[in-house]
């Protein structure tokens, strides 16, 4: 069994228009909701055994402010192809990770992400979570989770359409009064 743990990095700052993309830092809510996913993660026991981190600094700084609750031991690759990749590229990436690894957390970008959930999801696997399919994919908002299974013992063997939808989480739904 292998377990995928999809965190689309937290709200970034648009304030400095002279700031290239790839630069650009968290804004204050941004700041204020990785941590609150990072406690709800491990909350759940979302503790991933490896990280692949786009190298953008809005998602090293998100995965700077999560580390604290899923533990700062985990071994962290950060990774350039990730920065706005697409799901295809993103797939690719997955299938190389560690066999050994059974929890698997990746930190990057919109659209590829959401696409990624989304394309990863068997709708005959919904048992009940098909509310949280239908939020995943009319909009993966910034410092969302996606928790998908797969029953496989090699990354390599995740294919599309082929995962359980476990979980999806927005920050708002962490704070009450704000669903």
């Amino acid at each position: 069994m292998k377990t995928l743990y999809l965190l689309r990095h937290a709200k970034s700052s648009w304030s400095d228009h002279a700031i290239e993309d790839h630069d650009r830092p968290l804004n204050r809510r941004g700041q204020e909701n990785a941590p609150l996913m990072g406690q709800f993660m491990r909350k759940s026991g979302f503790l991933p055994d490896m990280i692949l981190c786009s190298t953008s600094r809005r998602t090293a700084e998100t995965l700077s402010l999560i580390v604290p609750y899923i533990g700062d031991h985990t071994p962290v690759q950060f990774e350039r192809n990730l920065y706005l990749a697409s799901s295809h590229s993103m797939l690719d990436r997955i299938k190389k990770a560690d066999p050994k690894c059974d929890r698997l957390l990746v930190i990057a970008h919109n659209p590829g992400m959401e696409h990624l959930a989304a394309d990863l999801i068997s709708p005959k696997k919904l048992n009940g979570t098909e509310n949280l399919f239908d939020a995943l994919t009319s909009k993966y908002p910034t410092a969302a989770l996606a928790v998908i299974q797969f029953d496989v013992e090699d990354w390599t063997d995740v294919e599309l359409g082929a995962g359980e939808l476990r979980e999806f989480k927005c920050p708002r739904d962490l704070v009450p009064g704000k669903s």
